[in-house]
């Protein structure tokens, strides 16, 4: 097995590299998303945050077709629930499903799913009554719990 950086030695083990990847990019992004809105106040920052990286119809219409893939790294920063349910789902269901198909399987799984669900969300924005933002890993997170009921179909997931 190929040696850890320094800064990930002290995770837990059992986690595989693509889920430490994806889980400190969600974190790294939500606390300087958490910054820039919160501590410096920042309405350029607001700006990036809605116009430039969260999904919505007129985002894409508009040719920010990279929003379909960005808004799996933004989560709400009202409340730290959305970003603890998806990165608690990540820990739990990641780890056996990265080391049953292998790091690159699952980074591919994973922003694939991202993509999946942002096009699902951009159409429903297209027939939805408002113009309307996404955000959040949850995608990845609802893909994960069908990938891991389809692997291991016997096995009990407790959710509650």
């Amino acid at each position: 097995m190929p040696r850890r950086l320094p800064l990930v030695n002290k995770l837990p083990r059992h986690l595989g590299d693509a889920v430490l990847l994806i889980g400190l990019a969600n974190i790294g992004v939500f606390l300087v998303c958490f910054v820039g809105f919160f501590v410096l106040r920042s309405k350029g920052f607001a700006d990036v945050y809605h116009d430039w990286l969260a999904l919505s119809a007129r985002n894409v219409l508009s040719g920010k077709v990279w929003t379909l893939l960005t808004y799996g790294f933004l989560h709400d920063l009202d409340t730290l629930m959305h970003i603890a349910a998806n990165m608690i789902g990540l820990y739990f269901l990641g780890p056996p499903i990265e080391r049953r198909f292998g790091k690159r399987a699952m980074l591919k799984f994973w922003i694939g799913a991202l993509l999946g669900g942002g096009i699902l969300a951009f159409f429903a924005d297209l027939i939805g009554p408002a113009d309307t933002l996404t955000f959040g890993a949850s995608a990845g997170t609802i893909a994960l719990v069908g990938a891991w009921s389809w692997i291991y179909p016997e096995q009990t997931l407790l959710l509650m």
